[in-house]
């Protein structure tokens, strides 16, 4: 894969359908400014049986075809960190088994690493760098940037990995840790960084969406990572992508027993530089009290009334306003994230263009 330009945007996307149904949803012309770094979703819990729902070969059966059919066949990157530890039927380690899938689909995946993952997940890569050739997306939390004093387990892991800098896309990942320390950090990071026009990309990434949302009919949560971004790119002497994790947050995420689960109705709407969330009625509770799909239109009759919301931008907001109109009902937990999920896409990549 080649080079990420400072334009491109790199979303990082969780293999579920409704990030999935999202990205399929953009134009061709959106996509072109766009190579994401799919995450591959885990396994769900059966809590009643206290099991893994699916073996990882079901889990991932039908993955490579359902991420050409929302995708395409353009170079992209994978990670499978939350499936380290399992083993495919086939022997292979599942970072294995999806990109040769992937790839005989006519999608060439570049495997994701983070030095924190199994010496068995590294052992993989390595394999998959020496079969495809193709080089490797090296993920590092703040505590493993490099720098003039960097730790050798960084040039370790290369070595193992069988790469150099100029085959390896750079992530500096702040994840959720959006603080003023970590800004700082980055700040000093992107001004030191050893050989900065060596790696083949510099990628910075960053979540902001808290894993609990406000229960307000209307609230206002800050894009920390697009601030934090817009405030250090120009401190080094290359310019960095810009990665996040979409309306999601940037952890695994809780596997919460759906039999005593309550879900309030709910849609991320991304703005400038704040996702505004609303709130409807109760999509799912106990005791009768759950309104489905009918719990949605409380949700998008406030959202549309907030000044952020701009109609017409695109599908996105053609939904809500027929959902706010209709009062008939607006979907489940995969419709709100599709939508959400397209619509943060093509606002990000408008606001990347926009940039000196």
């Amino acid at each position: 894969m080649d080079a990420i330009p400072p334009t491109q945007y790199v979303p990082l996307l969780l293999t579920k359908q409704g990030e999935r149904n999202g990205l399929k949803a953009v134009d061709p012309s959106t996509k072109a400014e766009i190579t994401p770094l799919f995450v591959a979703h885990a396994i769900d819990w059966d809590h009643e049986n206290d099991a893994p729902k699916k073996s990882v070969d079901d889990h991932l059966a039908r993955l490579p075809g359902q991420l050409v059919d929302s995708w395409g066949t353009s170079p992209a990157m994978i990670d499978a960190g939350y499936l380290d530890g399992e083993i495919m039927a086939t022997g292979e380690h599942p970072i294995e088994w999806i990109t040769r899938e992937a790839r005989a689909l006519g999608l060439p995946l570049v495997p994701a690493v983070s030095p924190d993952y199994s010496a068995d997940y590294h052992d993989a890569v390595a394999r998959v760098v020496a079969r495809d050739s193709d080089g490797v997306c090296l993920r590092l939390s703040p505590s493993e940037w490099p720098g003039p004093m960097t730790s050798t387990a960084m040039e370790d892991l290369l070595r193992l990995l069988g790469v150099v800098p100029s085959e390896v896309h750079l992530v500096l990942d702040l994840g959720g840790e959006l603080t003023t320390t970590t800004e700082r950090l980055l700040s000093v990071t992107l001004s030191v960084l050893p050989t900065p026009m060596d790696w083949r990309s510099l990628i910075v990434a960053g979540g902001a969406m808290p894993a609990q949302l406000p229960l307000d009919t209307i609230s206002r949560i800050p894009r920390q990572d697009w601030i934090i971004f817009n405030t250090v790119r120009h401190n080094g002497v290359r310019l960095p992508s810009y990665a996040d994790y979409v309306v999601a947050d940037p952890g695994p995420g809780t596997q919460i027993d759906p039999r005593f689960m309550s879900i309030k109705a709910s849609i991320r709407y991304t703005a400038d530089d704040v996702w505004v969330i609303a709130r409807g009625g109760l999509f799912k509770g106990s005791g009768g009290r759950s309104l489905g799909a009918r719990a949605v239109p409380v949700a998008c009759q406030a959202l549309v009334a907030e000044p952020e919301f701009t109609s017409g931008h695109c599908s996105c907001e053609d939904w809500v306003e027929s959902v706010a109109t209709s009062g008939a009902g607006g979907g489940g937990g995969m419709a709100w994230r599709q939508h959400a999920t397209k619509h943060h896409l093509v606002l990000v990549t408008e606001q990347l263009a926009s940039l000196p």
